[in-house]
């Protein structure tokens, strides 16, 4: 998310809405499994909102993607990329060593602007938290889709960005989504989107994907 303080992707410098110290503790996630929890909590907020199979997954492919995977605690200060270890990490990175909120910063799986939604966490450090930001970013988009009716235009609108720039960035959802769920990806079809540029995801995307799907059904 860009655009209107949201920007789309940490690994192309440009990527797209939890407390420090002991209050984030209980939040770090285990490197073994950091990779998933993008996947998991984007399944999960997929099922709970009713928004279509694979769509979040796209996105966080698209925002934070890195080796054909969503990096949890990928993160642009003030331009800069920085992949941050853990939720303690990414959380402390949030601030300069005044202790001030950095400003033009995005993180997280979908790569949410820390100017923009600041007010929306509470402590604002849970921002970086993979399942709450995941979630907030749901729900952002729900409303969206909501106000304008379909998957595309709301899309647009979370990017934020100029008419061309977010045409590209549905594109870029549509092709990923393309490779995880071919029925959702028809929602965002259009003549515009060119289909021969090849996307990268990851093997154990795709299984993270699958697994996180039989799970959510289950409970």
């Amino acid at each position: 998310m860009r655009g209107r303080k949201q920007r789309g992707g940490v690994a192309m410098a440009r990527r797209i809405a939890l407390g420090i110290g002991l209050l984030m503790a209980p939040l770090a996630a285990k490197p073994a499994l950091a990779q998933d929890s993008c996947v998991t909590a984007a399944v999960e907020v997929e099922q709970k909102l009713n928004i279509p199979s694979g769509l979040l997954v796209a996105i966080a492919l698209v925002e934070s993607g890195q080796d054909g995977a969503p990096h949890p605690f990928a993160m642009s200060v003030q331009g800069r990329p920085y992949y941050a270890r853990n939720v303690s990490d990414a959380a402390r990175k949030l601030r300069d060593s005044r202790g001030n909120l950095r400003s033009d910063t995005y993180v997280g799986c979908m790569q949410l602007s820390v100017d923009s939604h600041r007010g929306q966490f509470q402590p604002v450090e849970r921002i970086v938290d993979p399942r709450e930001n995941v979630q907030y970013a749901g729900k952002l988009l729900l409303r969206f889709h909501g106000e304008e009716g379909n998957w595309k235009t709301a899309l647009a609108r979370y990017n934020g960005g100029s008419v061309r720039r977010a045409q590209g960035y549905v594109c870029k959802i549509w092709q990923h989504l393309n490779e995880l769920n071919e029925q959702s990806a028809k929602l965002l079809a259009s003549s515009r989107c060119d289909d021969t540029d090849p996307v990268s995801v990851a093997p154990k995307t795709r299984r993270s994907f699958q697994r996180a799907q039989e799970v959510a059904a289950i409970n």
